[in-house]
């Protein structure tokens, strides 16, 4: 019994410790100093992000929607939700943007965290650009400071102008005239914000807000480089490009304003320079584009050399050949036929068939001959030889080395016939003509015709 009340002891003595540590811890927490903390870590995700390949600040997020996402084309244009400054805009901590929990987009005292953002540095491929004027204007007690980046604020312990957490009108709890102080300048939607030491004194200089303001992360600003659009496309042979040239393509112009650092271009870009052909796919590599697919071949440009072969025949080219072409280049010299067929690849000629060269034949046309299945000049062909008397000799004599053929013909002598009455047949002949007959066939008269012959040959004069 005595051990058991023993045991009790000790396990009342534990609690009242325990509650004694939690009621130390209650008296020491400072919400203050704990958003301080969280400022200056949400701070940090602000410059991991500006060094991510984002290059860039975030936008902010809606002040209404509440999704803790930043809004969406920022630099150009007020979605609803934020706040139109000018050059800055204003809205909610983008806290799943910057990888944030939902809780890190309120302070200790549960009111939203104001944004507020230079519209240019939102966009990758201005982000970089030198911030002169526009920027955000911070006053603090040692004095003014111009062109800061971004503001991250709680609204402090009063919460004038706040919007409370998970809150989705755009009316705070507390507005932001509702008493005086130097506080009102950080929620009258401006580009000017105040930074000052703790005043809880009621008056015009109060002061509890707490407020986190930097330029740009000169680190981010120096890595991740994006191409933006309208940056000059080059690329040359070599390594991983094929060919030997040296190309260009026209401008950048990638969807979204150009391409991230280690983002490609979406096609190919292809070549427009002069004497070469190609194209290649450019990467971004920290503000420069380079290529890493590709070709860029030469073509073969005038003056181009002179060209021999088979031994005797040459000739110079006339006119370029670009790469992957060919052209048929005849031969010039005297005395011979034949042309060579010229390929180019990457600058450089070579000779490819058909190829040919041959010694010229003289031109010689066909000329008919004086006498049957002859030629004055050329070669018979197709000679019928017919001499017979009455029939014609048909020849031809052909011409060479390109010339003309001729056709020829020569008539054989007629046949000599001589007239051969017939005796026994009134007006009929037996070789010859019938000719002159009087067709005398009654009693007592005498038929008389001629037989006449041809050729030369004799009539004869025929009676019966």
């Amino acid at each position: 019994m005595i051990a058991l009340v023993a045991v009790l002891l000790v396990a009342l003595g534990m609690v009242a410790a325990v509650v004694v540590a939690d009621k130390d811890r209650a008296a020491t927490w400072d919400p203050r100093n704990a958003t301080r903390i969280d400022l200056s870590d949400i701070q940090q995700a602000v410059v991991d992000f500006q060094r991510s390949p984002a290059h860039r600040l975030p936008c902010p997020a809606s002040l209404t929607a509440d999704t803790g996402a930043e809004v969406a084309n920022c630099d150009t244009t007020t979605p609803p939700g934020t706040v139109d400054a000018g050059t800055v805009i204003i809205g909610a901590l983008p806290t799943k943007t910057l990888g944030l929990p939902d809780s890190a987009g309120e302070d200790q005292w549960g009111n939203k965290l104001t944004y507020a953002v230079v519209r240019t540095h939102t966009n990758t491929f201005t982000f970089s650009n030198p911030l002169t004027s526009g920027g955000i204007t911070v006053n603090t007690s040692a004095g003014t400071l111009n062109n800061k980046g971004y503001v991250i604020l709680s609204h402090g312990q009063d919460g004038k102008g706040a919007l409370t957490a998970k809150s989705t009108v755009t009316t705070p709890g507390k507005p932001c005239t509702s008493s005086a102080g130097v506080d009102q300048t950080n929620c009258d939607n401006d580009l000017t914000f105040n930074a000052m030491g703790l005043n809880t004194t009621a008056g015009a200089s109060y002061f509890d807000d707490l407020v986190q303001y930097k330029t740009i992360d000169a680190t981010a600003q120096s890595t991740n480089i994006p191409c933006p659009n309208g940056m000059a496309t080059s690329w040359s042979g070599g390594g991983v490009i094929l060919g030997t040239g040296s190309c260009s393509g026209a401008a950048l112009n990638e969807a979204g304003g150009g391409l991230l650092n280690g983002a490609s271009t979406s096609a190919a870009i292809v070549n427009t320079a002069a004497g070469v052909t190609g194209s290649a796919t450019l990467t971004c590599n920290n503000g420069t584009l380079n290529a890493t697919a590709g070709s860029c071949y030469r073509h073969c440009t005038m003056p181009l050399p002179a060209q021999s072969w088979l031994t005797n025949c040459s000739g110079t080219p006339a006119a370029p050949i670009n790469h992957g072409n060919t052209s048929t280049l005849v031969n010039t010299a005297a005395g011979y036929t034949g042309s060579v067929t010229l390929s180019c690849t990457d600058g450089t000629l070579s000779q490819i068939a058909p190829i040919s060269c041959a010694v010229i034949t003289p031109l010689v046309n066909g000329v008919c001959g004086g006498s049957g299945g002859t030629c004055s000049a050329g070669t018979v062909a197709g000679d019928n030889g017919a001499t017979a008397c009455g029939t014609t000799r048909t020849w031809s004599c052909n011409g060479s080395g390109g010339g003309t053929n001729a056709s020829c013909s020569l008539a054989n002598p007629v046949c000599v016939v001589n007239g051969v009455c017939n005796s026994s047949v009134g007006g009929a002949c037996t070789a010859g003509t019938v000719a002159g007959d009087n067709g005398a066939t009654a009693c007592g008269t005498t038929r008389i015709w001629s037989c006449n012959g041809s050729g030369g040959g004799t009539n004869a004069s025929c009676s019966l």
